[in-house]
């Protein structure tokens, strides 16, 4: 039964991922659409880390293993960081790289 909650969790995760990134386009190119999303997630991530108690309720794995890994990820941010660099976007590809990893960690841990 885990694995129906956490793969429900899964596919919800990732249609609201691909609403958000249709709502913001046109406002942000994909490569910050990408880290936006990374860090709203790994914020709710920090937030449920520290305030739930039970971590081994269903609930929880279907929000945290199944909704938020849909909703953020790292395989995207990888090929956008990748399609910078290919294309001679350096300096954004560093900027990415570097907020990714220290925006995500920053805003899990003040989640």
């Amino acid at each position: 039964m885990n694995y129906v909650i956490v793969g429900l969790g899964g596919a919800i995760g990732a249609l609201v991922r691909f609403s958000t990134f249709n709502l913001l386009n046109g406002y942000f190119p994909p490569y910050t659409k990408t880290l936006i999303i990374n860090c709203c997630g790994s914020f709710i991530l920090g937030f449920l880390f520290y305030t739930v108690q039970k971590k081994s309720n269903p609930l929880y794995s279907f929000v945290t293993t199944g909704m938020l890994s849909g909703f953020t990820t790292f395989s995207t941010f990888s090929a956008d960081v990748v399609q910078l660099l290919q294309n001679e976007h350096y300096w954004k590809g560093a900027t990415i790289s570097a907020l990714s990893l220290l925006g995500c960690i920053f805003f899990a841990y003040f989640g």
